[in-house]
C-alpha cells in the first residue's frame, strides 16, 4: 500500500515531464525540417519559389503551434518570411512587415541574443526601415555581440544596404565591424557581401590594408 502511495507523486511527475516534453519534441521536428530549407536557401543563394515556400512555412505553422512561444522559432519565422518576402512582389511588404515582427518577439523573450538583432538590423536594412529602430538594432547587435562572426557579417551586410542613412556613431560601429571581419577567416564572404550590395568601395576605404580586400580592390 506505501508503494502504491509512493507511487502516485512520480507518476504524477513523469505526466507532467511527457506533458511538457511531447509539443517540445515535436516542434524541434518541424523545427529541424523547416531549418534545412532555410540552410538550402542560404547555401545555394536561391531565392525559392512560391510553392516551395509555402511548404517551409507549413512547417513553421505546425512548429508554432507546438511551443508558440519559443524565441529560437520565432527568429526562425523572422528568417523564413524575410526569404518569403524575396518570393513574390504582391505579398512583398506584408511577409516583410511578418519577419520583422517575428524578430522583435523573439527579441522580447530574449532580449540581450546578438544573432537575432543583428537580423533585425539586416531585414530592415533590406526592406528600407533605417529610422529610430534600425539605429538602435545595429547599436544592441554590436553591443551584445560584437566578437561573433555571424553577428559581424548580418552587420556588415546590413551597414552595405544601409550605408547612407547609417548613423555617425553606427558608420564608425561600422568600420571597427569591417576591420575585424577583415582580418578573420570570414574576410572573402565579407568581400562577396560588399561586391554583391555594389558597395565594395567602403570596404576598399574602410579595410584596405587586409591583403584580400586589397586584392579585391585593385581588381
Amino acid at each position: 500500500m506505501n508503494r502504491r502511495l509512493l507511487a502516485w507523486p512520480l507518476m504524477a511527475v513523469l505526466l507532467v515531464v511527457a506533458w511538457w516534453a511531447v509539443p517540445r519534441g515535436l516542434a524541434d521536428v518541424y523545427g529541424r525540417l523547416l531549418q534545412a530549407h532555410i540552410d538550402s536557401w542560404t547555401q545555394s543563394r536561391r531565392v525559392p519559389d512560391e510553392a516551395e515556400w509555402q511548404k517551409a512555412r507549413g512547417l513553421f505553422d505546425r512548429a508554432l503551434g507546438w511551443t508558440p512561444g519559443d524565441p529560437s522559432l520565432l527568429q526562425q519565422g523572422g528568417r523564413l518570411y524575410e526569404w518569403g518576402a524575396l518570393v513574390a512582389r504582391p505579398t512583398r511588404e506584408a511577409r516583410a512587415r511578418r519577419a520583422m515582427d517575428y524578430l522583435r518577439a523573439s527579441l522580447q523573450r530574449r532580449p540581450a541574443w546578438p544573432y537575432a538583432w543583428a537580423e533585425l538590423a539586416e531585414a530592415m536594412a533590406r526592406f528600407g526601415q533605417t529610422g529610430d529602430d534600425f539605429q538602435q538594432a545595429f547599436a544592441r547587435a554590436l553591443e551584445t555581440g560584437p566578437w561573433e562572426q555571424d553577428v559581424q557579417l548580418s552587420l556588415a551586410q546590413a551597414g552595405f544596404m544601409a550605408f547612407k542613412q547609417l548613423s555617425q556613431k553606427n558608420r564608425a560601429a561600422l568600420a571597427r565591424i569591417l576591420q575585424r571581419a577583415a582580418r578573420g577567416p570570414a574576410v572573402h564572404e565579407l568581400i562577396r557581401l560588399a561586391d554583391q550590395a555594389d558597395s565594395l568601395w567602403i570596404l576598399c576605404v574602410l579595410a584596405s590594408d587586409q591583403p584580400p580586400v586589397k586584392r579585391a580592390c585593385a581588381s
